[in-house]
């Protein structure tokens, strides 16, 4: 009886180290809540599910590319620092924008705000929808950002705000 306990105290104590780290998965759903999507390609981010864990459509926690998989797949971004880990699964990667994920739905809205709290994102790719608006000014916190596409007008805007933090390379 007592190791059926301990069995599952470690799991649960696994899960929990395993699940999103909050603000990241509050930022995520405050995305949601400000666009519109008509194609339902958001419907299963939810309170209930977790970014990292449940794999929410666009969302990955690590720096591998979305549609590469086996052995000779590579890291795509700088992965998160060690000390970091402790805190719970971070989202490096939005990706809104691939076609894969995206040929049959279209978000649109205002540049959401929300997406400046994702600390520790790597790559960010919401070409292909409809977004407008200035550039919030809470972006400038992406400051691990290295990749950033947003469509075909946003580089050079992005450039005279100055959001572009030194690693941000790859418009």
């Amino acid at each position: 009886m007592v190791g059926s306990w301990v069995a599952l105290l470690l799991l649960v104590s696994v899960h929990v180290i395993a699940t999103t780290y909050k603000p990241d998965k509050d930022s995520l759903l405050q995305f949601k809540a400000g666009v519109v999507d008509p194609g339902g390609l958001l419907d299963s981010w939810s309170e209930w599910t977790d970014p990292c864990i449940d794999q929410w459509p666009g969302v990955s926690c690590t720096c591998y590319p979305f549609f590469e998989t086996g052995a000779q797949r590579r890291q795509t971004c700088y992965p998160l620092a060690p000390y970091l880990a402790n805190q719970g699964s971070r989202v490096l990667q939005l990706n809104l924008g691939d076609k894969r994920v995206t040929d049959w739905n279209m978000l649109s809205g205002t540049l959401p705000s929300s997406i400046g709290n994702l600390t520790e994102l790597r790559i960010l790719n919401l070409r292909g929808n409809s977004f407008y608006g200035p550039i919030p000014d809470e972006w400038k916190d992406l400051k691990e950002l290295e990749s950033i596409n947003l469509g075909t007008w946003v580089a050079g805007h992005l450039r005279r705000r100055n959001c572009l933090a030194p690693r941000q390379t790859n418009l």
